[in-house]
Protein backbone atom coordinates (compact mmCIF):
# COMPACT_ATOMS: atom_id res chain seq x y z
CA UNK A 1 0.00 0.00 0.00
CA UNK A 2 1.17 3.09 -0.94
CA UNK A 3 1.23 6.34 1.66
CA UNK A 4 -1.59 7.73 -0.28
CA UNK A 5 -4.08 4.91 0.48
CA UNK A 6 -3.35 4.70 3.95
CA UNK A 7 -4.03 8.37 4.55
CA UNK A 8 -7.19 8.20 2.51
CA UNK A 9 -8.04 4.62 4.55
CA UNK A 10 -7.65 6.81 7.68
CA UNK A 11 -9.21 9.74 6.76
CA UNK A 12 -12.50 8.09 5.57
CA UNK A 13 -12.26 5.64 9.26
CA UNK A 14 -12.23 8.78 11.13
CA UNK A 15 -15.10 10.99 8.90
CA UNK A 16 -16.57 7.50 9.32
CA UNK A 17 -16.27 7.39 13.41
CA UNK A 18 -16.82 11.26 13.22
CA UNK A 19 -20.32 10.12 11.47
CA UNK A 20 -21.01 7.55 13.78
CA UNK A 21 -21.01 10.22 16.54
CA UNK A 22 -22.74 12.68 15.13
CA UNK A 23 -25.55 10.89 14.06
CA UNK A 24 -25.43 8.40 16.76
CA UNK A 25 -25.18 5.17 14.93
CA UNK A 26 -24.54 3.32 11.79
CA UNK A 27 -25.49 5.83 8.88
CA UNK A 28 -29.01 4.65 7.60
CA UNK A 29 -31.00 6.12 4.10
CA UNK A 30 -33.39 7.97 6.80
CA UNK A 31 -31.08 9.31 8.47
CA UNK A 32 -29.29 11.19 4.86
CA UNK A 33 -32.47 11.87 3.53
CA UNK A 34 -33.45 14.11 7.19
CA UNK A 35 -30.35 15.47 6.52
CA UNK A 36 -30.96 16.75 3.11
CA UNK A 37 -34.09 17.59 4.28
CA UNK A 38 -33.16 19.34 6.85
CA UNK A 39 -30.37 21.46 4.56
CA UNK A 40 -32.99 22.02 1.74
CA UNK A 41 -34.96 23.89 4.62
CA UNK A 42 -31.80 25.79 5.75
CA UNK A 43 -31.15 26.84 2.41
CA UNK A 44 -35.02 28.01 1.81
CA UNK A 45 -34.76 30.21 5.07
CA UNK A 46 -32.09 31.66 3.75
CA UNK A 47 -33.10 32.28 0.47
CA UNK A 48 -36.14 34.02 1.95
CA UNK A 49 -34.03 35.64 4.71
CA UNK A 50 -31.68 36.89 1.14
CA UNK A 51 -34.94 37.85 -0.77
CA UNK A 52 -36.15 40.25 1.99
CA UNK A 53 -36.39 43.76 0.77
CA UNK A 54 -34.01 45.53 3.46
CA UNK A 55 -31.52 43.14 3.74
CA UNK A 56 -31.08 42.93 -0.39
CA UNK A 57 -31.10 46.36 -0.30
CA UNK A 58 -28.22 46.42 2.44
CA UNK A 59 -26.31 43.57 0.76
CA UNK A 60 -26.29 45.41 -2.75
CA UNK A 61 -25.28 48.45 -0.74
CA UNK A 62 -22.33 46.35 0.80
CA UNK A 63 -21.23 44.58 -2.18
CA UNK A 64 -20.90 48.04 -3.99
CA UNK A 65 -18.91 49.65 -0.91
CA UNK A 66 -17.08 46.49 -0.23
CA UNK A 67 -13.94 47.30 -1.56
CA UNK A 68 -13.50 50.99 0.32
CA UNK A 69 -14.72 49.05 3.58
CA UNK A 70 -12.02 46.49 3.05
CA UNK A 71 -9.24 48.37 2.02
CA UNK A 72 -7.89 50.79 4.41
CA UNK A 73 -5.50 52.28 1.82
CA UNK A 74 -8.46 52.43 -1.01
CA UNK A 75 -9.57 55.61 0.91
CA UNK A 76 -6.05 56.82 0.20
CA UNK A 77 -6.48 56.25 -3.68
CA UNK A 78 -10.26 57.48 -4.24
CA UNK A 79 -10.12 60.24 -5.49
CA UNK A 80 -12.39 63.35 -4.52
CA UNK A 81 -14.85 62.82 -7.54
CA UNK A 82 -15.02 59.17 -5.95
CA UNK A 83 -15.54 60.15 -2.50
CA UNK A 84 -18.51 62.85 -3.58
CA UNK A 85 -20.14 60.42 -5.44
CA UNK A 86 -20.50 58.05 -3.20
CA UNK A 87 -21.66 60.70 -0.53
CA UNK A 88 -24.28 62.18 -3.20
CA UNK A 89 -25.44 58.39 -3.53
CA UNK A 90 -26.54 58.56 0.14
CA UNK A 91 -27.79 62.16 0.10
CA UNK A 92 -31.33 60.62 0.02
CA UNK A 93 -30.40 58.16 3.33
CA UNK A 94 -28.81 61.51 4.70
CA UNK A 95 -31.62 63.31 4.30
CA UNK A 96 -33.93 61.20 5.90
CA UNK A 97 -32.07 60.66 8.59
CA UNK A 98 -31.74 64.20 9.53
CA UNK A 99 -35.79 64.25 9.10
CA UNK A 100 -35.63 61.33 11.57
CA UNK A 101 -33.62 63.03 14.01
CA UNK A 102 -35.35 66.14 14.02
CA UNK A 103 -38.62 64.33 14.67
CA UNK A 104 -37.17 62.72 17.47
CA UNK A 105 -35.99 66.01 19.30
CA UNK A 106 -39.30 67.87 18.11
CA UNK A 107 -40.99 64.74 20.15
CA UNK A 108 -38.06 65.16 23.25
CA UNK A 109 -40.28 67.06 25.40
CA UNK A 110 -42.73 63.75 25.20
CA UNK A 111 -39.96 61.31 25.26
CA UNK A 112 -37.88 63.19 28.31
CA UNK A 113 -40.81 64.56 30.18
CA UNK A 114 -40.89 64.71 33.88
CA UNK A 115 -43.81 62.44 34.09
CA UNK A 116 -41.99 59.85 32.31
CA UNK A 117 -38.73 60.08 34.64
CA UNK A 118 -41.03 59.77 37.68
CA UNK A 119 -42.28 56.43 36.66
CA UNK A 120 -39.08 54.36 38.11
CA UNK A 121 -40.08 56.18 41.22
CA UNK A 122 -43.83 55.87 40.80
CA UNK A 123 -43.00 51.82 40.04
CA UNK A 124 -41.05 51.59 43.66
CA UNK A 125 -44.35 53.25 45.57
CA UNK A 126 -46.89 50.69 43.42
CA UNK A 127 -45.37 47.63 44.79
CA UNK A 128 -46.82 47.62 48.07
CA UNK A 129 -50.32 49.03 46.93
CA UNK A 130 -49.96 45.97 44.52
CA UNK A 131 -49.75 43.55 47.15
CA UNK A 132 -52.06 45.43 49.34
CA UNK A 133 -54.81 44.81 46.31
CA UNK A 134 -53.57 41.00 45.74
CA UNK A 135 -54.29 40.65 49.34
CA UNK A 136 -57.66 42.50 49.21
CA UNK A 137 -58.75 40.30 46.08
CA UNK A 138 -57.52 36.87 48.19
CA UNK A 139 -59.92 38.03 51.26
CA UNK A 140 -62.88 39.30 48.47
CA UNK A 141 -62.80 36.24 46.84
CA UNK A 142 -62.56 34.36 50.47
CA UNK A 143 -65.77 36.40 51.50
CA UNK A 144 -67.85 35.53 47.95
CA UNK A 145 -66.89 32.32 48.63
CA UNK A 146 -68.28 32.23 52.30
CA UNK A 147 -71.17 34.24 50.97
CA UNK A 148 -71.79 31.64 48.25
CA UNK A 149 -71.63 29.09 50.65
CA UNK A 150 -74.05 30.90 52.82
CA UNK A 151 -76.38 31.13 49.76
CA UNK A 152 -76.20 27.37 48.97
CA UNK A 153 -76.62 25.85 52.52
CA UNK A 154 -79.86 28.63 52.88
CA UNK A 155 -81.62 27.35 49.46
CA UNK A 156 -80.73 23.49 50.60
CA UNK A 157 -82.45 24.51 53.79
CA UNK A 158 -85.42 26.15 51.83
CA UNK A 159 -85.83 22.89 49.33
CA UNK A 160 -85.33 20.27 52.69
CA UNK A 161 -88.31 22.58 54.32
CA UNK A 162 -90.64 22.54 50.88
CA UNK A 163 -90.06 18.70 50.57
CA UNK A 164 -91.03 18.09 54.05
CA UNK A 165 -93.87 20.13 53.62
CA UNK A 166 -94.91 17.71 50.19
CA UNK A 167 -94.22 14.67 52.07
CA UNK A 168 -96.61 15.89 54.89
CA UNK A 169 -98.76 17.98 53.03
CA UNK A 170 -99.06 14.26 50.58
CA UNK A 171 -99.72 12.24 53.71
CA UNK A 172 -102.16 14.37 54.42
CA UNK A 173 -104.53 14.49 51.34
CA UNK A 174 -103.96 10.80 50.85
CA UNK A 175 -105.45 10.50 54.87
CA UNK A 176 -107.97 12.57 53.91
CA UNK A 177 -108.22 10.57 50.87
CA UNK A 178 -108.91 7.15 52.47
CA UNK A 179 -111.81 9.28 54.79
CA UNK A 180 -113.83 9.86 52.58
CA UNK A 181 -113.39 6.62 50.51
CA UNK A 182 -114.45 5.26 53.92
CA UNK A 183 -117.37 7.42 54.05
CA UNK A 184 -118.44 7.01 50.55
CA UNK A 185 -118.45 3.36 50.85
CA UNK A 186 -120.63 3.59 54.21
Amino acid sequence: MSETEVTLDSLSQRLRRLEEQLVGGEKTGTDQRDLIETIGIIQKQATDVLNTPGVSTFLDTYAETRPILENPVSSDILGVLSKQSIVLSSEGRMRQSCRDLETIQSLDPYINSERLRAVPQLIERLVPLEIEHLKQCDDVSTVNTRHLEDLLNAYNDIISLLSEKFVYWDSSINAWEKKLDTLKNK
